[in-house]
């Protein structure tokens, strides 16, 4: 696969290209959409489109024997809380925050960070085997994303590079 053939799963990003310097080598790394997108992700696509924004945080609850996420969008001028309803694809409850400090030190951890929270997401559930994204977070002014991965015995706390996906730590909880 050459790399323009990429589809992106950002829209801040058209196309990922990017080189880290790993070692002694320096590698071309093509970020592409996982052809299986988790609920967690595909709830991550649908806050980000409907709102216009990009987020920062996101988690899976269960109640009433139905799964919803809440998602943390940063849309502008304004931090966006939705909670998606995986059964009917439907926005539950929005809140909005329009505190312009809190907005201002969202969006400068999210211009350092040059990974998506769904593309962490992806990398942490992988890093495992496999597993369920419980729980996904921007964390230490953009510098570190913290994500709860849980598989079929145990649950699992990854922490990944921001900037360039590398596993930090894994850590079961």
């Amino acid at each position: 696969m050459k790399c323009n053939d990429i589809e992106t799963t950002s829209h801040r990003h058209p196309l990922r290209r990017r080189l880290f310097n790993t070692s002694a080598a320096l590698l071309l790394v093509c970020v592409t959409k996982p052809a299986l997108a988790s609920q967690f992700n595909n709830a991550i696509a649908a806050t980000e489109e409907r709102f216009k924004g990009e987020a920062f945080q996101a988690e899976q609850y269960r109640q009433g024997g139905r799964t919803f996420f809440e998602v943390k969008v940063l849309a502008g001028a304004r931090v966006v809380e939705a909670e998606y309803n995986v059964a009917n694809k439907q926005f539950q409850d929005v809140d909005e925050i329009r505190k312009p400090r809190l907005v201002a030190r969202i969006g400068r951890s999210l211009a350092r960070a040059t990974l998506t929270l769904a593309e962490a997401s992806q990398i942490a559930a992988t890093s495992i085997g496999s597993g369920e994204v419980l729980e996904a977070k921007l964390r230490r002014n953009g510098k570190r994303y913290v994500v709860e991965v849980a598989n079929n015995q145990e649950a699992f706390k990854v922490v990944l590079n921001a900037r360039d996906g590398h596993v930090l730590r894994i850590r079961a909880d």
